[in-house]
């Protein structure tokens, strides 16, 4: 099924939605101890069908990946642990949202196109999502997150 979906598919474009999202508590202290703090992550993928073309061989049809990525620096005892009004103290967040607009066939089942997406839209984008954070954290004397190289899941 995989060799299927590449020759399926193709990029029209990427690009980065908005122009991502940083917030950072005012007390937080940028030379704290990496022991002190976690790192938690965050991926969402969404998708829309744009509507079908007309090709000279064939009918196909446009999709909208829409990946949304992000990482927040918690203390380290909040890990698991929430306040008493169930949130976790967040000492600061970087997040960013990117798209990734696709050619198919419309031969493809939903099926199909939910594998694409949840194996390529992601790695797609991937690479573009760890220069943003690292540089947004570097800028924003933040710890360096720990970002790594997109790898396929089983």
């Amino acid at each position: 099924m995989a060799e299927m979906l590449f020759q399926n598919m193709s990029v029209v474009r990427l690009h980065k939605v908005e122009p991502g999202r940083l917030t950072r508590d005012k007390n937080f202290d940028s030379g704290i101890s990496l022991q002190q703090i976690r790192q938690q992550n965050k991926l969402a993928v969404t998708a829309d069908i744009l509507g079908t073309e007309e090709d000279v061989e064939e009918k196909s049809g446009l999709l909208r990946a829409l990946v949304t990525v992000g990482l927040r620096f918690v203390s380290a005892s909040d890990e698991g642990e929430e306040e008493s009004d169930g949130a976790v103290a967040v000492h600061a967040e970087v997040e960013a949202t990117f798209c990734a607009v696709y050619r198919y066939s419309e031969k493809m089942t939903d099926d199909e196109i939910a594998e694409f997406l949840r194996f390529n839209a992601v790695h797609n984008v991937w690479p573009f999502w760890r220069e943003h954070v690292l540089r947004v954290s570097a800028e924003a004397k933040l710890p360096r997150p720990s970002i790594p190289l997109m790898k396929p899941k089983d």
